[in-house]
């Protein structure tokens, strides 16, 4: 006899939910390689410092907090796609949380500098699409009764 779970419990991962994390996948990818970019060119700023003998900036303490920010993203975000794949609700969280921020700092960053990154918005917008189908939030648990069965939430609608 094999251990396996019955054919009933297993639950099947719908194609928005890979997709999702797929996209989360790339746009982790993208927050660690903007991190190598940052660490890169602030690892030339210190040795251009010690060099001289010069103190620390505040645009070098800016640097170091956006790759500090960045890393965590990163962090965060490849968390968030594993999570996506296995089906995980913490997943599902994460990658909500992940996309209001950047929905907010991007939003912050047009409002302040009047820089507008159309793409990386809409990739949000795109992904708080998804994350909100029914099937997705069905597939995750999300706004669905515990008692509820599947008649009643097919006759809900």
């Amino acid at each position: 006899m094999t251990d396996a779970p019955p054919a009933a419990a297993i639950r099947r991962r719908p194609t928005p939910v890979t997709i999702l994390a797929l996209v989360q996948l790339v746009s982790s990818t993208g927050y660690a390689l903007s991190l190598a970019v940052i660490a890169g060119a602030q690892l030339t700023v210190l040795d251009e410092l010690a060099d001289r003998g010069g103190a620390f900036t505040d645009g070098t303490l800016a640097t170091v907090s956006l790759a500090s920010a960045l890393a965590v993203l990163a962090v965060i975000g490849f968390a968030a796609a594993i999570l996506l794949f296995r089906m995980r609700q913490l997943g599902w969280t994460l990658t909500m949380l992940l996309a209001g921020v950047s929905l907010a700092t991007q939003v912050y960053l047009y409002v302040t500098t009047g820089a507008l990154t159309v793409h990386l918005m809409l990739i949000q917008v795109v992904i708080v699409l998804y994350l909100n189908q029914r099937e997705v939030r069905a597939a995750f648990g999300i706004g669905v009764r515990k008692d509820a069965s599947v008649v009643e939430l097919d006759e809900r609608g």
